[in-house]
This record gives structure tokens, C-alpha cells and sequence, in this order.
């Protein structure tokens, strides 16, 4: 390893979370104070900056005349893809019931659901061309986080640790760095990631858990799109593909 790679590893597993982390906090004081919040530019901004970071990667690790497999961009075909797949499967049906629950269920349900959210409230798409956005930062989310996070950071933990201990640290970095949902939403993320973690593990390949960090994504954000189209509907009496703008106007 080369300075530059200690160097990348502080840029996209401390640096940018922490930014992103007092960034996001700060939005919320902004809000509080009344100025308007766009979740346009807030996807944009997560889509460009990302893909930035994936860009800084790569170009690192060619230049270094590193071998791809080394971070999992392979797929072999076998009994350990196959089990991959069925923990994707597994996940992906998982992921449906929920949202199936999300369309019938009460008022109460709705309201319980919605107040899970909290903060993350103000970064929900409320309209169609807002969940456009969405699902591009969801495609692009499950393409980089999962080349840095399991990829680039276990290949690069594992040089001073077991390769279970790498994938153990790296998803708790990935917990942490997304932190900014708040504390009460960490648990889940610890959660997801072990399971992002277990897939890459398990079939040796980067390309399961990019899949399926993309199904989770565009699933979940679609349900909770569902979610507050139904929390409109259960106080307006009809739904509607612009949702109420309830902590900030969107622009």
C-alpha cells in the first residue's frame, strides 16, 4: 500500500461522514429557522459526490496495477453464489411484505410508521420527479458505497487484521457513517450492513451485495413514499402524487 491509500481511506470513511454528518445537522438548524430544503439538489449533490469518490478509487487502484479480484470484482459461479442469491431473494420478498403492510394498513399503523422516521423526514421524495431522483441515488449508493465500504475498506483492513474482523470494522464504519439518520435508525444500518457484509463473505463477490444495496434502497424508498402518501390520504381523505410538505418547502 501506498500513502495514497491511507489517504483515500480518511477521505471517504472519515472525512466524508463526519462532513456529511454535521452537514446534515446543520440543514436541520436551517430548517428550524424556516429556510426552505431541496431535496433535488440534496440527491444531486449525494449522486455527484459519490460518483467523484468512485472515480478517485478506481483511478487509484489501476494505477497501482491492482488486481480487481481483490476487492470482489468477480463472479464465479457455484454453490456459494447460489446461497447469495437466495439471501437476496429472501431480502428482496422481505422488503415487499413491507410495503404490502404499508398499503393497508390503518391510520394508526400510518402514524406509527411515519414517526419512526423522524428527522429523515425532510430527505423523503414527495413527488414523482423528487422519487426519480431518489432511486438514482439509490442505484448509485449501491454501486459506491459497496465498492468503498466492503470492497476498497476490507481489502484494506484486511492487511492488518483477519478478513471476518475487516468486514466486522468495515460495518461498523459503514453504521457510523451514516449516523446522520440518527442514533435510533443506527441498529438498522448496523444490520443492513452485516448483511451486505455476510453476502460479500459468503459468495467472494462484490456484485450480490451491489445488487442487492440497490434493491434495498429503491425498495425501501418506494415504501416510504408509499408510507406518506398514505399518511396524506388518511387526513386529506385522497392520495395524491405531491406529498405534504410538513418540516420544509421543497425547491
Amino acid at each position: 500500500m501506498t500513502i495514497l491509500d491511507h489517504l483515500f481511506i480518511i477521505l471517504f470513511a472519515v472525512a466524508y461522514p463526519v462532513y456529511g454528518f454535521f452537514s446534515y445537522r446543520r440543514e436541520l438548524r436551517r430548517i428550524d429557522t424556516g429556510e426552505p430544503f431541496s431535496r433535488a439538489n440534496a440527491y444531486l449533490t449525494t449522486i455527484a459526490v459519490q460518483w467523484i469518490l468512485f472515480v478517485v478509487g478506481v483511478v487509484l487502484w489501476v494505477s497501482s496495477s491492482r488486481s480487481w479480484s481483490l476487492i470482489g470484482l468477480r463472479l464465479d459461479v457455484d454453490l456459494r453464489l447460489a446461497l447469495g442469491l437466495a439471501v437476496m431473494i429472501a431480502a428482496v420478498v422481505f422488503l415487499v411484505l413491507q410495503i404490502r403492510q404499508i398499503r393497508v394498513a390503518d391510520k394508526a399503523g400510518v402514524d406509527k410508521l411515519a414517526n419512526q422516521l423522524g428527522d429523515l423526514t425532510i430527505i423523503v421524495p414527495r413527488t414523482k420527479n423528487e422519487l426519480a431522483l431518489f432511486y438514482g441515488a439509490s442505484v448509485t449508493a449501491g454501486i459506491v458505497e459497496e465498492f468503498l465500504w466492503r470492497g476498497v475498506l476490507i481489502w484494506y483492513l484486511s492487511q492488518y487484521m483477519p478478513l471476518w474482523a475487516a468486514a466486522g470494522v468495515s460495518t461498523i464504519a459503514f453504521a457510523v457513517g451514516h449516523s446522520y439518520q440518527g442514533l435510533a435508525h443506527v441498529p438498522a444500518i448496523l444490520f443492513v450492513g452485516t448483511v451486505f457484509a455476510g453476502l460479500y463473505l459468503l459468495t467472494g463477490s462484490i456484485w450480490p451485495p451491489i445488487v442487492l444495496h440497490i434493491l434495498v434502497d429503491l425498495l425501501q424508498g418506494r415504501g416510504i413514499f408509499e408510507l406518506m402518501r398514505r399518511k396524506l390520504a388518511t387526513t386529506s381523505g385522497e392520495l395524491s402524487d405531491t406529498l405534504p410538505n410538513e418540516h420544509a418547502n421543497a425547491t
